[in-house]
């Protein structure tokens, strides 16, 4: 059973919120959905900035495992290391330079990413992010469609809880929130999204 997400590791209350393959393993984006998230982030200043809603999690899972060593698997432009104030480790497909294979870290933070896996995709992902992950990993799910079109694999929380828990996570705790009109800058449909805490298996 799910347990309710401890006061300690809550968001602040305005929170709610790569043709790539590893090693010949499993496609973790085709080229057309590479090229579509670069042009995004080329042409959008805020896509794969959203870190502020969540970096207080990261110093909380900081100061749990007693480590720094973080990836940020789908970075974006970074925010979360320029919020964190030191080097963390960076993945993201959609950008030159950090579009290399990920390398595992004791923390790893994937917030607002799946949701834009395509489907077919979807499982060597999850693979690849249990690879990475040593001692904790943080998701941030949404579960709404997009008015762009761009959230591909969209599902109600219990699926993706059963999804993690099918590709070794244990989740230990999980808790939904309701998404901020303040965070719809236009393109998103209202909806809700999980943050969940995670154990490799």
């Amino acid at each position: 059973m799910t347990e309710m997400i401890p006061s300690f590791l809550l968001p602040t209350p305005q929170c709610t919120r790569g043709g790539v393959a590893v090693g010949g393993g499993p496609l973790l984006i085709t080229p057309a959905a590479q090229a579509l998230n670069a042009h995004h982030h080329s042409e959008d200043d805020n896509w794969g900035k959203g870190a502020k809603h969540y970096v207080d999690v990261v110093h909380k899972m900081i100061s749990l495992t007693g480590s720094g060593d973080i990836l940020d698997y789908g970075c974006g432009k970074g925010s979360l290391q320029e919020l964190l104030g030191f080097p963390i480790k960076e993945y993201d497909p959609g950008i030159p330079g950090k579009n290399a294979p990920a390398t595992p870290a004791d923390i790893v933070v994937c917030a607002s990413v799946l949701e834009h896996v395509e489907p077919d995709c979807l499982d060597g992902v999850l693979d690849d992010i249990r690879r990475c992950t040593k001692q904790l990993a943080f998701f941030v799910i949404p579960h709404n469609q997009d008015l762009l079109g761009l959230h591909l694999s969209v599902h109600p929380q219990a699926w993706w809880l059963a999804k993690l828990t099918q590709h070794g996570f244990a989740i230990k705790h999980a808790m939904e929130f309701q998404s901020l009109p303040s965070e719809q800058r236009g393109h998103l449909i209202l909806g809700s999204r999980t943050f969940c805490l995670t154990y490799p298996v």
